[in-house]
């Protein structure tokens, strides 16, 4: 489903003793134009081709995603994910590098799909998200999360850093995404910050990314 550019992005997580119930994650994207419609989720611009384990020891572990945006050249995108013991998330970092002479005005964000029975989609601020595929809609968030559930108690979701740009969350019951319009200079970065969760939940499938995105 993100032919030519899956390589570095998370496809498989769960709650220990649970079963995998994630599809993918595209994280991150980077184009031109705020993506509308039903395949909004479907942007394959961020292509990596390095994946490195930067550290592996009792403390934590570090990976390194290196690679570049093949709709705007010259734009490195990098990402490195960290892992420490007794978190239910995965912190991910992603520096986009603007290494052209020109400045560049960008959407960026993160898009998950779960594919477990009774998948639904939540934003902060909006409940269960249950519409059709062909009805995608645009969701202004109350807090810094977005996420997806089912019928097996875990969720899992994306808890964004609180000094991240003004955002707009987008989609439906089968998918949903983060957008997040940024201008990055030439010679400039932009950082992106988020913590990838998954984690145990209670019949309110979302309460516990409103209690976690608190924690940090």
């Amino acid at each position: 489903q993100l032919p030519g550019s899956t390589i570095g992005k998370p496809v498989d997580m769960a709650v220990r003793g649970r079963d995998d119930q994630l599809d993918w994650i595209n994280l991150p994207y980077v184009v031109t134009e705020q993506p509308q419609g039903t395949e909004a989720w479907q942007q394959t611009t961020v292509v990596s081709t390095d994946v490195d384990i930067v550290q592996e020891s009792g403390e934590q572990a570090v990976v390194r995603v290196s690679g570049e945006s093949a709709a705007h050249p010259g734009l490195d995108v990098v990402t490195t994910y960290t892992v420490r013991p007794d978190e239910q998330w995965v912190t991910a970092e992603t520096r986009f590098e603007n290494t052209t002479n020109a400045g560049l005005s960008v959407w960026i964000g993160d898009a998950i799909d779960h594919d477990g029975a009774g998948q639904h989609s939540g934003v902060a601020g909006h409940g269960a998200i249950t519409t059709p595929y062909a009805d995608p809609r645009p969701y202004q968030p109350t807090g810094r999360w977005i996420g997806m559930s089912g019928t097996d108690p875990q969720t899992f979701g994306i808890i964004y850093d609180p000094g991240t740009p003004a955002w707009t969350a987008y989609g439906n019951g089968n998918w949903i995404m983060s957008q997040i319009q940024v201008d990055i200079s030439a010679g400039g970065t932009h950082v992106l910050t988020r913590r990838i969760v998954a984690a145990p939940s209670g019949s309110d499938r979302f309460a516990v990314l409103d209690e976690l995105s608190g924690a940090g």
